[in-house]
Formats: C-alpha cells, structure tokens, sequence
C-alpha cells in the first residue's frame, strides 16, 4: 500500500487561564485537589490543542503512572476494563476486543488509537491494535480516553471513542538512569527495561528499550461445550475424545518476544521528535494444538499452537512550533507509521508452522504519512 498524504488546515483555540498539566502531580496530591482544580488539569485528548476537563466538550478518564504501577493488569487492555466507565472487553482469538458506551465488534475498528495525540489505529481491517497486548507498561506516562464520538477532532473511526497513550518525554520530571527486571511464573514471562534521560545544552533526550519473552500459561482450562463428549469434562484439550492438548495461553507467537523502543528528543521549546517501534502478537483462541507431520506424512509427534497473531510497528512524529505573540502559534507537525499484521492458522502441518503456507486469513502491511498545520 502506498503512503497517503494528508494536509489539514485546523482552526484557532484560545485559552485565559494557565491549565495544570497532570503528568506534575502524583496520585496522592490529585486526591487532595478540589473539583475546580481538578478540571483546570490540562488534558490533551478530547481537542486539537490542550485543554481542560472543564473546557472539554467529551467525558474522558485519565489513568495515571500511579494507578498503572499500582494496577495488577498485565497490559493497556486491562488497565483500560479496571479504570474507564462502561467499558467492556472479550476474548477473541486475534486479541481483546473493546467496547465502548454499548459498541463492539470483531474489530476495533469503532475505537481511534493515539500515541502521544498521533493515530497509529490500523485503518485496514483491525482498528485499535498495536500496543494494546505490551506487558511493559514503565514508559507510560498516562493514558487518556475519551468516551464518545471523536470523528470530527481526530477523522474517521472515532464512533466509540479514542484511547490516547502518552508517553514519558524528553521533558519529563526522570531519573538520570534505571533498569528493571519483571518476571510472572504463572505464564512463564521475564523481562527487562531500561530508561535513560540527559540533557545537553538546549538539547534533551529521553530513551527506552525493553524485552520480554513469555511461554504462555501452559496446559490451560480453556471450557467448552460438546455433545459429543463421552464424559462431562468440558476442557479443550483435555477430553476423551481430544487426542492434542491444549493451545498454551498468551503465548509469544512465532517465538518473537515483546520489544519497544522509544527515544525522544526536545530542542529547546519549540522543535520536538520522537520515534518508537513495537513487536508483540500472543496466543489467544480457546483451540486444541496440531500435530505436525514429516514429508511422508507421518505425525512428528510435535504439538504446536496452531492460532496466532504477530504484529510490528514503527512510527515517527516531528513538531516545531513558531509562536506568533502571547495568544497564538502555529504548530508544524510531520508523521509517519508502518505496521505489519499477520495471522497464523496451522492447516497445512507439512510445512513449517511458520511459514507462509500456513498464514490464514490475514497478512497485511500498512504505510501512512500525514502532515498537519495548526493555528
């Protein structure tokens, strides 16, 4: 697919009070803050321009760094069913599907995903999807999410609402250094991060790398009704009549771990860019493994999972910002996103359950550039 072009003209926001911004206070101080200091916290999703709850014409939760580190949730899709109102989430074999003020699908395609306030939504077919299945969540300043229709502010999608993910910058209050080791026995995951801010000069810097490689819950409950069953246990997998155990549980699909990198660069006040790449997909569907075979077609007696998804994706953003006097400015922003999808479906057990015999259904790239102006 080739690149589309877009160049958006939008129009003037003015502001006579100086908003907060929330990313400054920890959970304890917003606790203590009155109704009115609470809706004078600057927000940034919900308009074009940053905002005030107060002033925001859409009703928008925050989550904040405190409630993710405080969260047991293993990703954003959880953090998003514990802390948004009225939000739903259910298993499907691609991943978690959300829904919002009553609307959800197989896809979430009703649903416009940003990181920080630039759509990386996969406008092929699945909506809302990189990022939402990362376990590591320590880059994460806060995440934003409006609920209710968004089409007008940030183009097509935006029927249910917009999740934007902001991420910890360059101008970020960050310690100099710091590595992380995470690990979860349950599922068979470690992991480590590593973050590192500096300045030089006019110029700040803010990186972030992390790895995790996960097994996935193995030998899994996944229930399930079938007539045919001899007896009344109901387990994929683990039926009398079910000859291959069960599909292990959120395991890393092709053997690829989860990655993320992010750097972000601030020259001065006014030019801004920042790039970030992220690889994940994991086992999902409630399915029996498969029995790969030889060239003769005998069975190898390997069991492997046979539905998975693997996603990739790399986005650029650069900003520069002319400021014309005390009330106005003209921001200059410049971005580009590729993605990669690819479902796997093991059918064809004489090829490798890899390769691309056995992709079923989907594989896709997409490729988008957009330029925008704002006075």
């Amino acid at each position: 697919m080739k690149p589309a072009l877009l160049i958006a003209l939008l129009s003037t926001s003015f502001y006579a009070y100086q908003p907060l911004a929330i990313e400054s206070y920890n959970l304890d101080e917003l606790f203590n803050m009155s109704l009115e200091e609470l809706l004078n916290i600057e927000i940034t999703t919900g308009g074009l321009t940053g905002s005030t709850s107060l002033e925001s014409a859409s009703a928008i939760t925050i989550i904040n760094q405190d409630q993710i580190e405080m969260s047991t949730a293993r990703n954003i899709t959880g953090l998003l069913e514990q802390y948004v109102p009225g939000l739903l989430v259910m298993e499907h074999f691609e991943g978690s599907k959300i829904g919002l003020r009553g609307l959800i699908a197989a896809e979430n395609y009703k649903l416009l995903l940003l990181v920080n306030s630039k759509s990386i939504t996969n406008m092929v077919y699945e909506g809302a999807l990189v990022e939402l299945d990362l376990w590591d969540m320590a880059d994460i300043e806060r995440i934003e999410v409006v609920r209710g229709a968004g089409s007008v502010t940030y183009g097509t999608g935006a029927i249910a609402g917009v999740i934007n993910i902001i991420t910890k910058n360059a101008n970020s209050d960050l310690p100099v250094s710091s590595i992380s080791l995470s690990k979860n026995d349950a599922f068979n995951s470690r992991g480590i991060n590593a973050q590192f801010s500096k300045r030089f000069g006019n110029v700040k810097t803010y990186s972030y790398a992390s790895y995790r490689k996960t097994e996935g819950l193995l030998n899994p409950n996944y229930f399930g009704l079938n007539g045919d069953a001899s007896t009344d246990i109901r387990y994929q997998g683990k039926r009398d009549s079910d000859t291959t155990g069960p599909q292990d549980y959120l395991a890393d699909s092709l053997g690829r771990p989860q990655i993320k990198a992010h750097l972000d660069i601030a020259i001065g006040k006014n030019v801004s860019t920042w790039a970030r790449y992220t690889q994940s997909g994991q086992t999902h569907t409630k399915t029996s493994k498969k029995i790969l075979q030889d060239a003769n077609g005998d069975e190898t007696g390997e069991q492997v999972n046979q539905r998975k998804v693997s996603l990739r994706s790399f986005m650029w953003s650069g900003d520069y910002k002319s400021i014309l006097n005390e009330n106005s400015f003209i921001k200059y922003s410049a971005t580009y996103d590729s993605q990669e999808y690819i479902r796997y479906f093991v059918r064809n057990v004489d090829y490798d359950p890899e390769g691309v015999h056995n992709i079923r259904h989907y594989a896709f790239s997409q490729n988008r550039a957009t330029v925008s102006i704002l006075y």
